[in-house]
């Protein structure tokens, strides 16, 4: 939980830099797919999300979330069926996202 608080302001000033570089002159670049968010903005605000949610156990924060054209794959071992579905939900409720692909695996452990 403290490790997660000291990693929250490093995404958030991240994510902050690039949309000062998307408002400049390099617009274009910030654009990858046809809509107004970045595959990498897009990712950059699930993972954020996943990791402010306080109901997602600590073991199933760190997915990996990758997105391609605002498709996003969620990939790793989570702990609960429970957690998967939060997860997607949140993924879902991300502005820019298309559709989620969800690859994630239940532990056993």
């Amino acid at each position: 939980m403290k490790n997660m608080f000291m990693i929250l302001p490093v995404i958030c000033f991240v994510l902050g830099s690039c949309c000062d570089r998307c408002n400049s002159a390099n617009e274009g670049a910030c654009v990858q797919n046809s809509g107004s968010h970045s595959d990498w903005a897009i990712t950059t605000k699930v993972k954020t999300a996943i990791m402010s949610e306080p109901s997602v156990s600590g073991s199933s924060r760190f997915v990996s979330v990758t997105t391609n054209n605002g498709v996003v794959t969620l990939t790793g071992n989570v702990s609960s069926k429970s957690d998967a579905n939060k997860i997607v939900r949140i993924a879902k409720s991300v502005d820019g996202v298309v559709r989620v692909d969800n690859q994630m695996t239940i532990s056993n452990s």
